[in-house]
């Protein structure tokens, strides 16, 4: 199956959230997939995510950033609305580390967007 693919990049909706649907949406665009196929083409890549989470605890995303499982220790809290004390379990967090290439990307917009205003 030959698949046809397009060269120049795709438009980004701006002004909001970036949700599924929008990925999706630009996967199709970019490629020529199918709404189908191009859902499934995310789904793959995000169950990926989630497996490596929780497999390998980390998911290194080169030129983007890296995620990572890690274990908070329990510590000192309190109940914000009765303010009785309690002790927070242990658990297990995610986290995501931006990469430099993409911070020093979202630095330059920042500053492009305060010297405009």
């Amino acid at each position: 199956m030959t698949m046809k693919v397009r060269r120049k990049p795709v438009t980004i909706k701006t002004g909001r959230t970036l949700v599924k649907a929008d990925i999706i949406d630009n996967v199709r665009e970019a490629t020529g997939l199918t709404v189908d196929y191009a859902r499934k083409c995310v789904e793959s890549l995000i169950t990926l995510i989630k497996t490596g989470l929780v497999e390998d605890r980390a998911v290194l995303i080169s030129s983007f950033g890296k995620f990572e499982a890690k274990l908070k220790q329990p510590r000192p809290g309190r109940n914000p609305k009765t303010g009785e004390k309690m002790v927070l379990t242990e658990r297990v967090v995610a986290t995501f580390k931006l990469s430099r290439k993409l911070r020093s990307r979202i630095n330059e917009k920042c500053d492009d967007t305060a010297v405009n205003e």
